[in-house]
């Protein structure tokens, strides 16, 4: 094997893809509920709560990132994506 492939740290890839799976899992039910209360007639809400996801997301992307480069996108990715689903629970728990 060349020398090249000892050094290399291969670790970042799993630590990306654990992260991946918890951001993909979560947007799906971000998805759902978005969808259930765009059914209710919530759209405000759901705009609302899309925007503050967004805001958490640039957020990270402005002060993360120079920091922590990829890793700070990932977190930033998965924090805003567990936030817009942690409202859209809340969203969905109100209307009952």
């Amino acid at each position: 094997m060349p020398s090249f492939f000892k050094f290399v740290d291969y670790f970042w890839i799993i630590d990306f893809l654990i992260a991946w799976e918890i951001i993909r899992h979560t947007a799906h039910i971000a998805s759902t509920l978005n969808s259930i209360l765009n059914g209710l007639g919530k759209t405000l809400e759901t705009f609302l709560y899309s925007m503050v996801s967004l805001l958490v997301r640039l957020g990270f992307v402005f002060f993360l990132i120079p920091v922590y480069g990829i890793y700070g996108y990932l977190w930033g990715l998965l924090v805003s994506q567990l936030v817009q689903t942690v409202l859209c629970m809340i969203g969905v728990r109100k209307i009952r």
